[in-house]
């Protein structure tokens, strides 16, 4: 939740995040769930998929909350995610001492078949504490205010959700090395948190808008 400038005899109205708005489930059963596709974030012809990634690792916290940290994701988009409400499955693969395997699956509701839209390998662990971490230093770029901010009119409407900064790469060009470099925030200032990043992780332009300067559509099978 975030705090809005409303004020109204004292009262301060609490407005949720887009993010957190999109990816409610409603509990049906232990590790079943009903999302509305129609709350999704969208694309040309259907939903984003860093949503359906967001949506499946919020049905995994509701069913283990204290699974431990999100080390992993592995999905496939068999078919495309239609605006129609989903049956959202998460079951425990394997639980060991520190590491758990899960699974989650669309299907659309109403499919008696239940044909899977969506399904996601995530894997949680309780991080050891150790003297050989290591972390991946930043790249060294030029602060957001100093690079041209996208037009989200230009893309797909769940960009909208988005203010998208670019470094390197110019969309619809053809390039020597199809590099794309961004700086990327949430428009309503949700604080960035494991969901966030699972949801922004597939918002990088297809590879093929840096080789060629003819659009062409696309869509994330695997991730």
């Amino acid at each position: 939740m975030r705090r809005s400038s409303y004020l109204s005899e004292g009262k301060v109205a609490l407005i949720p995040y887009a993010l957190d708005v999109a990816c409610v489930l409603e509990p049906l059963e232990p590790g079943r769930f009903l999302c509305q596709g129609e709350a999704a974030y969208w694309n040309f012809t259907s939903a984003f998929g860093g949503w359906a990634l967001a949506v499946g690792l919020s049905a995994i916290r509701a069913t283990k909350a204290d699974g431990g940290d999100l080390v992993s994701v592995n999905a496939i988009f068999p078919d495309a995610l239609k605006a129609v409400d989903l049956i959202v499955e998460a079951v425990c693969v394997r639980q060991k001492a520190k590491t758990s395997f899960w699974r989650v699956s669309f299907s659309e509701a109403g499919d008696e078949e239940s044909r899977s839209v969506f399904s996601a390998d995530m894997v949680f662990s309780q991080r050891r504490e150790t003297e050989a971490a290591f972390q991946t230093p930043a790249p060294q770029v030029p602060d957001f205010e100093e690079c041209e901010e996208f037009d989200p009119a230009m893309g797909p409407q769940w960009m909208a959700n988005y203010r998208q900064f670019h470094i390197a790469g110019q969309p619809f060009s053809k390039q020597s090395r199809p590099d794309n470099l961004i700086w990327m925030a949430e428009r309503d200032g949700r604080p960035w948190d494991e969901k966030g990043i699972v949801a922004v992780s597939d918002c990088l332009m297809p590879r093929i808008f840096f080789a060629d300067t003819t659009p062409r559509f696309g869509s994330t099978v695997s991730f």
